[in-house]
């Protein structure tokens, strides 16, 4: 961080979430963070060089904002817990060498170099045409978690919450499968080449209308378990 070399793992925001709430209400206290669509959003900027804190700050937010809210819940007394999860059959990306050659000589900054090295992995594993994506969704009550693979854009949670028959809505990604990132068909833009998210990679791979089929499904699952 900041300059140095790290080689190890944090629990970033959530751990400080998790220890605030462990100093209140005890060590024996479990807290379950689910991130939400957030592909195409980040709470530091990775190229600047200069020391990282705010995930302090974020995470004693969210910590407060627990307890505040812990005064209001209630119990679940309708509505039961239900779960659902099909698989979805997603295409990948054209990634033949004749079209990739041409598509690399067109990447000539230095942050393409990148690019290049993942799309010629990309070629070289000779992966299938298409891959099944685990998509999910929970019932508690009035209350829908979708379960989403990949670091999906959030465009596609907010669809999700506006569209949802539920009361309440979570939607959670980077589960069950992980599929790398899930942007939405306008980020592919060719004007964009050096964009990280849509960069052809062993696991960023799907085509640009992967995110909307995700959505619908998710969408079609929210319906079919809101009146089970």
């Amino acid at each position: 961080v900041g300059g140095q070399s790290v080689t190890g793992y944090s629990g970033d925001y959530a751990s400080v979430m998790s220890l605030k709430l462990k100093e209140k209400y005890g060590n024996d206290f479990v807290s379950l963070f689910l991130i939400g669509t957030c592909g195409d959003v980040n709470h530091v900027n990775p190229d600047i060089n200069q020391p990282i804190t705010n995930f302090k700050i974020i995470g004693a937010k969210l910590a407060e904002y627990f307890e505040n809210s812990a005064d209001d819940a209630k119990p679940l007394t309708e509505g039961g817990v239900q779960s659902v999860k099909e698989y979805l059959r997603v295409p990948r990306r054209d990634a033949t060498p004749d079209v990739n050659r041409e598509r690399l000589s067109e990447l000539t900054s230095a942050k393409s170099l990148m690019r290049a090295r993942n799309m010629l992995y990309y070629i070289s594993k000779k992966e299938p045409e298409y891959t099944d994506l685990a998509v999910q969704c929970i019932k508690i009550g009035d209350t829908l978690i979708a379960c989403l693979p990949g670091e999906i854009y959030t465009a596609f949670g907010k669809r999700i919450k506006k569209e949802s028959p539920f009361k309440h809505t979570i939607v959670v990604e980077n589960c069950n499968t992980y599929c790398g990132y899930i942007p939405t068909k306008e980020a592919f833009n060719p004007e964009r080449d050096e964009l990280y998210e849509t960069s052809l990679c062993y696991h960023s791979c799907h085509v640009p209308e992967a995110g909307d089929m995700i959505t619908d499904k998710a969408l079609e699952l929210a319906n079919k378990i809101k009146n089970k």
